[in-house]
């Protein structure tokens, strides 16, 4: 009977996460290669001829993982509610808006359903899946910058700003800012898909592609995409690896003392040094004004500090003279807030704030969940990266994308990439949960049930197949 229990448990927590198949539809880990769509998806979407089949494409991925979602929580308690049957009906009574854009611009209800729908495809899934899909998603670079060195203007040398190129060409990702987003994740995606594969050439290609996306990062000009996914890493690093070393007051200081002391070099740079200072200091106080004045809008009567002023260009127009810029055919107003929180507050007021707020209690109660469960010393060097190393820096990285700029509008995959990768640490919310893998390159691994000790030399125990999805208390 031992030798039995034993023999499944290995079943089980087999590599790449593959659950056995009890009917019809395949375990998780025979699901993985749906995330090879989404390169394909982003490189469609550099050509707005192609918008319409790159949607298209996305909702069947969105469609096929909510399908995986609610198979998985049918066979682990079949009495209880398949909420991921729920969210695919969502996403099915929404296709026609999404796909052909029926709602007002800028903004509009979509944003939010597809960050939601990302959301939904992502949690709860095992670890093993998510680092493939972290592969998948790196590699998306690749055909990017193909793609955009290929379809270079002719007339322009290859030192010509980004943004003149995507004017030129007019490339429908969405504009710079979200070209700039996207760089950011696929590099970070790609990082730490190397750092946590096992097998050489695999890791070096990986890591290759991570030093292509943070190219790409530079080439956009944007100082966030210059700064945000070193100090993401970084951050994340420090709070993996200071844990065991040292008291929860001193690794906070460490992490926000370099932090500090590198913004702070950056912004001597960017508003001093730099041959463009004058112009960057106008950009940035265009910025927070436009940001003060949308998040003003809750405080201007008429119930919006509940319910907000509504989507479409009701914003804009409210911000029309605070916000007004001079541009080459005169002024114009800026069409977004620049801070993801000044747009909710004065969209949606009190209430789309608390629900963004309720997101980031549960994203931050995942991630203390997944520490409290992962090696108190782990190596500096690369056998010591987790998965929830990698949570932590995509969810550093989205939070300062969303208070530099407005990151949830106007692309589709990008509000979907943004959810479902926000809930990368989400896999560490089963009732009972399991320690963390071990890292790379520690073998064997511990016994089933076994805990790290204080002095880091005992590696965790295999990962859980597929974990109930109940919220620990």
């Amino acid at each position: 009977m031992a030798t039995t229990t034993a023999a499944i448990a290995s079943r089980d927590a087999a590599p790449h996460g593959r659950s056995p198949r009890r009917w019809g539809w395949p375990g998780e880990g025979a699901t993985d290669w749906l995330d090879a769509l989404l390169p394909l998806i982003f490189a469609l979407q550099l050509f707005r001829s192609q918008e319409l089949l790159a949607t298209g494409l996305l909702l069947i991925w969105l469609a096929l993982r909510l399908v995986s979602q609610a198979v998985r929580q049918v066979r682990q308690r079949p009495a209880g509610t398949p909420w991921a049957a729920l969210m695919l009906g969502l996403l099915l009574v929404n296709v026609r808006v999404v796909l052909f854009g029926e709602e007002s611009s800028p903004s509009g209800p979509s944003d939010m359903l597809m960050v939601v729908l990302g959301l939904a495809a992502g949690a709860g899934r095992r670890p093993a899946s998510w680092r493939a899909s972290l592969q998948w998603i790196g590699l998306a670079t690749v055909p990017v910058v193909l793609l955009l060195a290929l379809h270079w203007p002719g007339s322009l040398d290859f030192s010509t700003p980004l943004d003149v190129v995507i004017q030129q060409k007019k490339v429908g990702i969405g504009g710079l800012n979200r070209l700039a987003t996207l760089a950011m994740l696929f590099s970070v995606c790609a990082a730490y898909g190397g750092l946590l594969e096992k097998t050489g050439w695999k890791r070096l290609a990986l890591l290759a592609t991570a030093l292509l996306g943070y190219g790409l990062c530079l080439r956009t000009g944007s100082r966030l995409a210059l700064l945000a996914p070193l100090l993401a890493m970084a951050m994340a690093y420090l709070i993996s690896r200071a844990r065991g070393r040292l008291k929860a007051g001193q690794a906070a200081l460490l992490a926000l003392g370099g932090s500090a002391a590198l913004a702070a070099v950056m912004s001597l740079w960017w508003f001093v040094l730099a041959p463009s200072s004058g112009r960057n200091l106008l950009s940035d106080l265009g910025r927070l004004k436009a940001a003060a004045c949308y998040g003003g809008i809750a405080f201007s009567g008429q119930n919006r500090f509940l319910y907000g002023i509504g989507f479409g260009t009701r914003a804009r127009e409210f911000c029309t003279a605070a916000t007004a810029q001079a541009r080459g055919d005169g002024w114009r107003p800026m069409g977004h807030a620049h801070n993801s929180v000044a747009q909710i507050l004065g969209e949606t007021g009190s209430l789309g704030l608390l629900a963004l707020v309720l997101l980031l209690v549960i994203l931050a109660m995942a991630i203390r969940l997944r520490l409290r469960h992962t090696p108190l010393r782990l190596a500096w060097g690369r056998e010591g990266t987790t998965l929830t190393e990698a949570a932590i820096a995509l969810d550093l990285l989205l939070l300062f994308n969303a208070l530099a700029t407005t990151v949830f509008l106007i692309n589709p995959a990008s509000q979907c990439l943004i959810g479902y990768l926000a809930v990368t640490a989400l896999w560490g919310l089963p009732a009972a949960a399991a320690p963390e893998p071990a890292p790379a390159g520690r073998w064997p691994p511990a016994e089933p049930g076994a805990t790290a000790s204080p002095a880091g030399d005992q590696a965790s125990p295999p990962e859980p197949a597929d974990p109930p999805l109940t919220t620990a208390t």
